[in-house]
């Protein structure tokens, strides 16, 4: 005989409940009723606010469709769980070793707390509903198997302290907040949607996106060192502010790891977005950071705050191809913390009137690998000056390269073994320090502000014929280099430094030219109001570019009646010698008198003068050379002596 039940208005076989017993499957009647906690089970007033079990008997009043009675949580065909008679406390339900299995949980009283078990919540829409000015926190775990919205209404407060299995998209919103206190919360699109705040102390978040103000305000916080979200980026770039909404996601603490698409900050439309990272770890390894990406109407904004923690990307950029109208922005913000950034650099890519910004007052910038930005810069004095760091994190030498003015009253300090270069026509007025790698600099810079030297090189290089660099000091510690790059502008008609106040070399500082061709004449290089420390001695003359040759010399010259550093070049008339060949035949170096006027064949610092042979040498026009000669050059104007030059030697080129 074949058994049926109905069960909820649908006949279900013997076999499937069977089935259903053993395999421990829950069925829906499609009607589930809404039953209210009531820890008094019969004794009345019903129902009642208190602490208790979840599945002790008559502990839940069924006022479904007229019935008011009390009666046992069923195992299958999950209810609506309300919790809430009106009387708020401190209430204590404990659901348990096992799993609880509802429709959708209310909390319409404040001060419950679910702790144990396992709550499986298998309703479409809003599985948790927090009212109005009620707080409720969830100490067991969550098991939601569809895509969720946690309804927190205003002035209502969520805690969420046992983490959570999401099968599908999770959604918060309704005005109030939600704390994630603790555990793991994992699942597919995580997003705060009208919710004001969202919070995140000791727990961890695992998502494929991240989603922060889709669909009203909202700011996500993480306020603890033990914080951690992680999104694999699977469905795409994380964001801050869509669909024109605005949200803000503040790093307090914790580690944030977005691997596989990067952050939208200020997604489309007039969404605006804010990224603070005050503590912690933002990283999105090689991932782009977009400041405003999308939000092209005038009121479109993207704003990325770091004022301390690390933030790490692949690449700053502004915009993402589209056509901005005036009054949209962009901004990136720093007087704290340090930026590392990848091989993408800081760039735009933005049609019509998107005003970017960057405005830097202390913290560091440093790389992860070599990068450049042609986008102006604005240094400020609020929190001291911003360090660039020419490494990464191993402190590996990387190189930075900025070809845009830098403006403003802030200065900067140069780190890291690599080279910061700084080409454009630069007016900001603060300090320039060098404590490690190279700086190189330009006469077209023009702030005028103080540059100290701390072992590192400073290069500076001549923009234009007759241009200065000017400073108000120069300090010149041990181990410095300064090179001077004359371009190809020749002998310098100004000096090529112009320091208004003190020169001050503390220890021996080599000076090191490069670039033009120098011909004779002394010019200045370093004009010096007053020259202090260990004084003109402590300047050594280093390497030329090219070098000056055979007769020629240079040295640094103090010139104190114009104050200022000179370089004395003298070129020599370069000596000649003709072959005579009256004592022999040979050619050797000192040896042998076999030139015009009794000379003999010298060389200094491995090159020796210019040679001719003519017709005018009345001795051998046999030449034997025994030995390596380097002249600095060979001439031979012959028309009537026939010569020959054989031996066991040779000649080599100056």
């Amino acid at each position: 005989m074949q058994f049926f039940a109905l069960f909820g208005g649908r006949m279900l076989t013997r076999s499937f409940l069977v089935g259903c017993v053993f395999l421990g499957c829950h069925v829906s009647n499609g009607r589930a009723a809404s039953l209210t906690w009531d820890f008094n089970g019969a004794t009345s007033p019903n129902p009642a606010d208190g602490s208790g079990n979840w599945l002790t008997a008559n502990d839940w009043w069924n006022s479904t469709a007229g019935v008011n009675s009390n009666g046992n949580w069923a195992a299958i065909g999950p209810d609506n769980a309300v919790f809430g008679a009106g009387v708020p406390g401190a209430y204590l339900v404990n659901l348990g070793s096992g799993n609880i299995y509802a429709s959708n949980v209310v909390f319409n009283t404040s001060g419950y707390t679910l702790t144990n078990g396992t709550l499986n919540l298998l309703a479409n829409g809003t599985p948790i509903t927090v009212s109005s000015g009620v707080a409720a926190t969830l100490k067991s775990a969550l098991a939601i198997g569809v895509s969720s919205t946690f309804q927190v209404s205003s002035a209502g407060a969520l805690s969420l302290a046992g983490g959570a299995s999401f099968s599908g998209n999770t959604i918060f919103t309704g005005g109030g907040t939600v704390d994630l206190s603790a555990g793991i919360f994992s699942g597919p699109n995580f997003a705060v949607w009208t919710q004001i705040p969202l919070t995140q102390e000791a727990a961890t978040l695992n998502a494929v996106r991240i989603m922060i103000g889709y669909g009203g305000t909202s700011t996500y916080t993480m306020s603890s060192p033990s914080a951690q979200a992680t999104s694999n980026g699977g469905g795409g770039d994380s964001f801050i502010g869509r669909a024109g909404s605005t949200g803000t996601w503040d790093l307090k603490q914790g580690t944030v790891t977005l691997a596989g698409a990067g952050l939208r900050v200020g997604y489309d439309s007039n969404s605006k977005g804010t990224l603070l990272v005050e503590g912690g770890s933002f990283n999105l390894g090689n991932n782009i950071l977009y400041i405003n990406h999308f939000a092209t109407s005038s009121s479109g904004a993207g704003t990325v705050n770091l004022s301390g923690g690390t933030l790490t990307a692949g690449a700053v950029q502004f915009g993402a191809g589209g056509t901005f109208s005036p009054g949209a922005t962009g901004a990136l913000n720093m007087n704290g913390g340090t930026f590392y950034i990848g091989s993408g650099g800081i760039s735009k890519n933005a049609l019509g009137t998107l005003a970017s910004t960057l405005t830097l007052s202390g913290g560091t910038i440093s790389a992860t690998a070599n990068w450049t930005s042609s986008l102006p810069m604005t240094l400020t004095n609020e929190n001291g000056n911003i360090t660039f760091q020419a490494a990464d994190a191993g402190a590996n030498a990387r190189n930075i390269t900025l070809s845009s003015a830098m403006s403003g009253v802030g200065g900067l300090t140069k780190t890291g073994g690599g080279i910061l270069t700084l080409s454009g026509a630069n007016t900001y007025i603060g300090s320039t320090t060098i404590n490690a790698g190279a700086l190189m600099t330009t006469t077209a810079s023009t702030g005028g502000g103080a540059y100290t030297n701390n072992g590192g090189i400073l290069n500076v290089q001549l923009a234009t014929s007759g241009s200065s660099l000017n400073m108000s000091a120069l300090t010149l510690t041990t181990g410095s280099a300064l090179n001077l790059d004359l371009n190809s502008f020749g002998n310098p008609t100004a000096p090529v430094i112009n320091v208004s106040g003190a020169l001050t070399p503390t220890a021996t500082v080599t000076v090191n030219l490069g670039g033009a061709t120098l011909s004779a004449g002394q010019f200045p290089l370093i004009k010096y109001g007053s020259l202090g420390g260990a004084g003109f001695g402590a300047l050594a003359l280093g390497t030329f570019t090219p070098p000056l040759g055979v007769g020629s010399s240079a040295a640094l010259v103090n010139n104190t009646a114009n104050q200022s550093i000179d370089l004395k070049v003298t070129v020599l008339a370069v000596p000649q010698l003709v072959w005579d060949g009256t004592v022999n035949s040979s050619w050797d170096i000192g040896g042998t008198a076999n030139w015009k006027t009794a000379a003999f064949y010298t060389e200094s610092n491995g090159v020796g003068p210019e040679v001719f042979f003519d017709d005018t040498a009345s001795g051998s026009k046999t030449v034997v050379l025994n030995s390596m000669v380097i002249p600095l050059a060979i001439v031979v104007s012959n028309s009537t002596a026939a010569y020959g030059i054989s031996g066991s030697g040779g000649i080599a080129g100056a």
